[in-house]
């Protein structure tokens, strides 16, 4: 196995309704390796989003980790306090949500919200912020930076604002990237912008980038390594050309049947 940037061990995610515990994600092993695309497939309810929240410790309220390490450069994730923990977030693990409009704040302009994260991560301020929010905006392909750092995220379209979070989420230059289904909102042509632009991340700027996607097709174009999950449980992973070829597991074999290449 290649250098992995982040390893998880045996990690369990719950919920308890009616006093009922319910697994979400259900002892996952899976080791991300450095400067490559690992993606995590499955369908509604598998899990994966899950997982890439509780990379994070966002976990909403009602879920909680039952057991499992979270480990970053030998240190688990589980151990830091909350204030560490929110310096890991942006500068060390970026994450782009599935739904922009959401995640942005409503009342502050794409710029503002870009430019926190630089005064948080970063040394940069004054004139030199507004500077690299462009040089970030053109980076992932937007045409008209001011104009676009300027504007609300309601003022964009689904394709701008799916771009201007993936600027936000590489503004502090993290190692790594958790993108939640980037794709999963757009047509065809922008969600063929954006593979492109994850594929520049990885390859110009050296960048770790976990795809969580319910779409195996298109993490066949996209990712090296791939992860399948079903119920909570990681059910196949291997390389993803290996998978996609002969897939082992019924599940497996189910997604490649429901996808055109």
């Amino acid at each position: 196995m290649q250098d992995a940037i982040l390893k998880i061990n045996h990690l369990t995610v719950a919920v308890q309704e009616f006093n009922k515990e319910t697994l979400l994600v259900n002892d996952l092993n899976l080791e991300i390796p450095r400067n490559r695309i690992t993606a995590l497939v499955g369908s509604s309810g598998s899990g994966k989003t899950t997982t890439g929240l509780a990379i994070l410790r966002l976990l909403p309220q009602a879920l909680y980790m039952k057991k499992g390490a979270i480990v970053w450069e030998g240190q688990d994730l589980m151990n830091l306090s909350e204030n560490q923990m929110r310096l890991m977030r942006g500068k060390k693990i970026g994450m782009v949500f599935q739904e922009p409009l959401n995640a942005f704040n409503p009342v502050f302009t794409i710029g503002f919200q870009i430019g926190e994260v630089l005064k948080q991560h970063t040394t940069l301020s004054g004139p030199k912020i507004n500077d690299e929010i462009v040089r970030l905006l053109t980076t992932v392909g937007v045409d008209d930076p001011p104009r676009i750092l300027n504007s609300y995220p309601y003022q964009l379209s689904g394709g701008l604002r799916q771009r201007a979070m993936i600027a936000q989420a590489i503004a502090a230059s993290p190692s790594l990237i958790i993108a939640d289904e980037p794709t999963s909102n757009l047509d065809v042509t922008l969600q063929a912008h954006i593979m492109e632009l994850f594929r520049k991340l990885r390859d110009e700027l050296k960048m770790t980038i976990l795809l969580i996607s319910h779409d195996l097709g298109m993490v066949v174009h996209l990712a090296e390594q791939v992860a399948i999950l079903a119920n909570g449980r990681m059910v196949e992973s291997g390389e993803t050309k290996s998978i996609w070829q002969h897939p082992r597991h019924p599940f497996t074999q189910q997604l490649k049947q429901k996808m055109v290449i």
